[in-house]
């Protein structure tokens, strides 16, 4: 879906933007949201984990947002809730993993949650101790009592043990793992009509002191949830603060219908009871990422889009706007991305980021226009700097190259050595000496049909390379 069209039309798109697409050097965050759904999701090997950070430094992007939570579930080490089932491999740690790997090449990792929503059409989870299955009365419902909209089912905010619960899942991600954020998802009501669980009814009473059950357009009704929700983005973000004041704290939020001046007539607020401007205002998130997902080529979705954008700027409040934008093709994306920037936007983020045949060619046109030149993410002047200090700018292919080399002159080097080889043909795969010092390495740990096949890519590349030559006619002696 990446590159409908894209191929043809990006040289011409090019010449039409001018100066637009010039190397972007000043402080940006450039994300991807990365889902963690299915048996073939990059987040569930270390093989899709290492294929994803390389295809992320082709691009010039500085941060991934991984999917650890999706419903109910973890790809990371939780004493709350139950390993996801679409991880096979005993004992991997996805989340650690992403991160040592990630770090390593400059880019941030933030813990992507989706928070309330707790299960998803399908059936039931298999592991009894599941949320949905072991606490049925925390599951949301309606006025009518109907717990699912569309088969998707949702945990209620205004139920207290939720609320504590939840906070004890993002806490334990921040104390046991060197992220850089933590970051909401899902966090809001389906709609108007659900927050009826007993729980959080007889909840608004006690607090209230109402006598009868709300109708859904309730105002008092409507701000009590509305808090309810607001009350866990702060508790989760002072408990992050406390534990780890370096720590991002983001949040997916939703800008849907028309932009209007007044938040509080927005989509958002008023039929998803997310009060995400009020969070902004508070300082009880460092920034947020509304999901601007509005087609390029529909003239009235494109104006929307760009309202968005006007919209989350003004609401900012000196806290930092991340426009999302839908990945739909090279040629949307890059006009999406160039529009953000002229709006003032401090960054941007696609959806989604996942494995797929064209994945590195969007990543090669990113790098080619918009992000030319790798940028540091933007600075929070509130937040303290890592314990460990600002991520390194990512090493090229020839510094990694260097590196190799120093590594390769110890035998005890040779696996680090192979490792940056490696990187540095996944950033450039044209890399002939790369080619031909990996095949030495391979040789000299007796791994033959590696080393043959790399002396025989780097005479692909360079057909009168003499030492691919002769370490090939050594090997078939």
């Amino acid at each position: 879906m990446f590159f409908k069209y894209a191929l043809t039309l990006l040289p011409i798109f090019l010449m039409a933007l001018g100066t637009s697409a010039v190397a972007q050097e000043k402080p940006e965050f450039r994300a991807m949201w990365v889902s963690s759904y299915g048996p073939n999701a990059d987040m569930v090997t270390p093989q899709g984990i290492d294929q994803l950070i390389a295809d992320a430094k082709r691009a010039n992007l500085n941060a991934l947002l991984v999917q650890v939570r999706k419903t109910g579930d973890a790809l990371y080490d939780s004493s709350y809730e139950p390993r996801a089932e679409n991880l096979t491999l005993p004992d991997f740690d996805p989340l650690a993993y992403v991160i040592e790997k990630a770090h390593a090449q400059g880019l941030e990792v933030h813990a992507w949650i989706n928070t309330y929503k707790i299960w998803a059409d399908g059936p039931p989870p298999k592991n009894p101790n599941h949320a949905f299955s072991k606490h049925p009365e925390w599951v949301n419902k309606n006025n009518k009592g109907q717990r699912d909209k569309s088969r998707q089912y949702a945990l209620d905010p205004g139920a207290k043990p939720v609320q504590d619960y939840l906070y004890n899942v993002y806490m334990e991600v921040v104390k046991k793992y060197d992220v850089d954020g933590i970051h909401f998802d899902y966090v809001r009501y389906w709609d108007p009509t659900f927050g009826y669980s007993d729980l959080a009814v007889w909840r608004y009473k006690q607090e209230t002191g109402s006598k009868t059950t709300p109708t859904p357009s309730d105002p008092k009704w409507c701000q009590w949830r509305r808090d309810q929700v607001t009350a866990l983005v702060r508790r989760v973000y002072e408990g992050a603060k406390e534990t780890k004041p370096w720590v991002k704290v983001t949040a997916s939020v939703v800008c849907s219908q028309p932009c209007p001046q007044d938040f509080k007539k927005s989509h958002p607020y008023n039929m998803l009871l997310q009060d995400w401007e009020s969070w902004l205002k508070e300082g009880i998130v460092d920034a947020v990422m509304p999901m601007n997902y509005k087609s390029e080529t529909d003239p009235k979705a494109a104006k929307l889009f760009r309202d968005w954008i006007e919209g989350m700027v003004r609401w900012r409040h000196g806290r930092h706007v991340y426009n999302g934008i839908l990945i739909s093709g090279a040629h949307n994306l890059i006009v999406q991305i160039t529009a953000s920037r002229k709006r003032g936007a401090d960054g941007v983020l696609g959806f989604a980021f996942n494995r797929s045949d064209s994945r590195g060619r969007l990543a090669d046109s990113l790098k080619d226009t918009v992000f030319a030149k790798w940028a540091p993410v933007p600075d929070m002047p509130w937040k303290p700097k890592r314990e460990s200090g600002s991520l390194a700018k990512p090493e090229g292919p020839q510094e990694l190259f260097d590196k190799a080399i120093s590594y390769a002159s110890n035998d005890k080097g040779l696996d680090k050595a192979i490792d940056l080889l490696k990187s540095a043909i996944q950033q450039d795969e044209n890399f002939t000496e790369a080619h031909f010092r990996l095949g030495r390495c391979y040789l000299r740990k007796g791994m033959k049909a590696e080393a043959e096949a790399e002396f025989k890519e780097t005479l692909q590349l360079d057909a009168v390379h003499a030492g691919a030559q002769a370490e090939l006619e050594k090997i078939g002696k």
